[in-house]
């Protein structure tokens, strides 16, 4: 199972690998250097924890791998956070073939449009919800302290980043985005 781990971590990262190479062409030059996102991502706290997050998950991951502490055979532990980490890739992608300008940075650009169609019907954020998903997926998979360190950081990190984008959302779609935040869930489909 300590491959499938891993193979679930990868095919995670395919959509956003894939969007990263193939920048939409209309995007303004000033945003289109994911360089130039993650150096003025460096100066938000929210943006901090998420990558922080990942990096503490990677490595403990790695680790637990590395370590021989991810058991092969198949056990309930890694059953459950298979089901998690695979709802967390097919999640991801599904937000990736529905929203249109994804950016490491919100921001709203001439000719924004505002995504509610695929997962964004049931969740405001989708993509948070799936690496929410990932981090709890690999804590129950790999059980090791920083893993779910990591975990806390992602959905911390996730929860900061989304209000951030409905402050800059609403400015951009006001009554638009406040019906839609109304009827759709931020995270958790139906409740939160």
């Amino acid at each position: 199972m300590d491959v499938l781990l891993v193979a679930l971590h990868v095919l995670f990262f395919g959509p956003v690998i894939a969007r990263l190479v193939r920048r939409p062409a209309g995007a303004s030059t000033r945003n289109r250097s994911f360089a130039a996102e993650i150096v003025r991502g460096a100066r938000t706290p929210a943006l901090l924890l998420h990558g922080g997050g990942l990096v503490l998950l990677w490595a403990g991951v790695g680790y637990g791998v590395a370590q021989a502490q991810v058991a092969r055979a198949v056990t309930t532990r890694g059953l459950v956070g298979a089901v998690l980490l695979i709802c967390a890739v097919l999640l991801m992608t599904r937000s990736f073939v529905a929203l249109r300008s994804w950016r490491l940075l919100p921001a709203i650009e001439a000719g924004h449009e505002l995504c509610t169609a695929g997962p964004y019907a049931v969740v405001r954020h989708p993509m948070y919800l799936a690496i929410d998903l990932l981090g709890i997926g690999s804590a129950v998979w790999v059980g090791a302290t920083p893993v779910l360190a990591a975990a806390v950081l992602l959905v911390v990190g996730g929860d900061l980043r989304a209000r951030r984008e409905e402050q800059a959302l609403l400015a951009a779609f006001g009554e638009r985005y406040r019906r839609y935040m109304a009827r759709v869930a931020r995270l958790i489909p139906f409740v939160y």
